[in-house]
């Protein structure tokens, strides 16, 4: 259950997850409450209206307005790295809460020992549709060609 997580380091959480004690390889931890709907021990930081998709119209008003592409790593789509970046250090320093549609970590670390950051491009059927047929794209095209990975693992070392 969740609670045993709590306050326990990352070393700690890498020793109960270790598959090398089996014969296996790598790490696997499975945390749910243990509730009848196997709830997540993680606030979720799903903001729907502050969601940061690969691709979008500049104006979402204007149905003739041109993209924004995350796979433009010149123009646009360091606007959307950057977006993606403020929301990422708005789920990790915002003011804390337990609502998992506000960004920001737990309030209640022992209900909520994780914190689960969305660094990655997320989707909607705006996003879908305009990477679908104005891209050519997947999610892990997009992913691939903007380099989104890298630039998440950059953040976290430079922050």
């Amino acid at each position: 259950p969740c609670d045993m997580l709590s306050g326990i380091t990352v070393g700690e959480a890498m020793g109960l997850a270790d598959l090398s004690k089996m014969g296996g390889k790598g790490y696997l931890l499975a945390v749910d409450r243990h509730d009848m709907y196997a709830s997540f021990c993680g606030k979720a930081n799903w903001a729907s209206d502050e969601l940061v998709t690969c691709h979008s119209k500049n104006d979402e008003r204007d149905e003739t307005s041109q993209y924004q592409m995350c796979t433009d790593r010149k123009n646009t789509g360091m606007n959307k790295l950057s977006a993606l970046q403020e929301y990422v250090l708005a789920s990790a320093n915002n003011d804390a809460t337990d609502n998992a549609y506000e960004l920001g970590p737990p309030a209640d670390e022992s209900y909520y020992p994780f914190n689960q950051i969305q660094g990655f491009w997320q989707v909607d059927s705006t996003s879908v549709t305009i990477g679908v047929t104005h891209a050519a794209s997947t999610l892990l095209d997009d992913n691939r060609r903007s380099n989104v990975n890298a630039e998440m693992v950059q953040l976290a070392y430079d922050q």
